[in-house]
């Protein structure tokens, strides 16, 4: 069978649960970018967070944005300015017609022709809202307390190292930005493999049973993925950090996996598909374990 026999949605799971997830670099250049309809607020990132709050109808809703520091400093004021709100009126712009870059929301004082389309007035509920922002502000702060206490990062004092950030990031924000600051230690070596584990079992379980039985990683394709070919690693001391956008990196990777897996034909249901890494390609293969030898999956790629 193939992806499309599959019934199912990917990802109603992320949409039922009222989580959008952005990410900072998708809006840097926007600073400079002529949209239409994007006079004062809100810009484009604060309309697609709008447009997924009004799509939950007052039940809620978590706002992830990863990387804050990438995000324009005017739109990320016009965002400091919606999240301190518990309430918003706007005119939301209904048009079927809305072109593909158009913002669907302006402000209520904004001059609107009203001859451009029709308007609805919006007025949205922000206090069930969750907004997580993640950035790299203040990670060198950890590594100051590395060379006072010349520690490892689990015995450095935590409380400290969140005085440091808070001060930091508020200063690269020009003041309070968000209700509460939580540092963490940098992810190491080691916890790049786990995401990467994590990674392949979250996969292997989207279609467990229903077009295969697992997806499996080979040890090849396993080593070269956390390779400093692919992650960028920061060598401080004896402790070796990455400062790969978090394991981010990873996204790409995935990308072209599960594109190459909707690209095979699965016999059965009891199938495995063997991902492995060959002279610069990612390799994805399905094994019938039921008419092949299940060694042979296992072996490594020579095309």
């Amino acid at each position: 069978c193939t992806k499309a026999e599959v019934p199912g949605c990917d990802d109603c799971m992320k949409r039922d649960s009222g989580v959008l997830e952005l990410n900072g670099v998708d809006f840097a250049s926007d600073e400079d970018a002529d949209v239409e309809g994007a006079e004062g607020l809100p810009n484009r990132l604060t309309s697609k967070i709008l447009e997924h709050v009004y799509s939950r109808k007052g039940t809620g809703a978590v706002v992830i944005l990863n990387h804050i520091e990438d995000v324009p400093r005017r739109t990320l004021m016009d965002l400091s300015h919606l999240i301190k709100k518990t309430n918003v009126l706007f005119k939301r712009h209904i048009s079927k017609g809305i072109a593909r870059n158009t913002n669907r929301w302006i402000t209520t004082n904004t001059i609107y022709s009203p001859d451009s389309s029709e308007e609805d007035n919006v007025e949205l509920w922000l206090g069930n809202i969750l907004f997580i922002f993640t950035t790299e502000e203040g990670a060198e702060k950890v590594f100051e307390l590395v060379r006072k206490y010349r520690q490892p990062f689990e015995t450095l004092p935590w409380h400290e190292l969140q005085t440091m950030v808070k001060d930091d990031v508020h200063s690269s924000f020009n003041g309070p930005f968000t209700s509460l600051i939580i540092p963490f230690w940098p992810l190491q070596a080691s916890d790049l493999d786990v995401i990467l584990q994590r990674k392949i079992r979250h996969l292997s379980r989207k279609y467990e049973g229903k077009m295969w039985k697992r997806v499996e990683l080979l040890e090849s394709a396993h080593r070269q993925f956390i390779s400093p070919e692919f992650a960028k690693y920061i060598k401080y001391g004896s402790i070796v950090v990455f400062a790969s956008k978090g394991g981010s990196y990873l996204n790409s990777l995935f990308t072209i996996i599960e594109k190459k897996l909707d690209a095979l034909s699965f016999t059965s249901r009891d199938d495995i598909a063997v991902v492995d890494y060959h002279q610069t390609q990612v390799i994805v293969r399905a094994c019938d374990v039921i008419t092949e030898d299940a060694s042979k999956c296992y072996e490594k790629s020579e095309t």
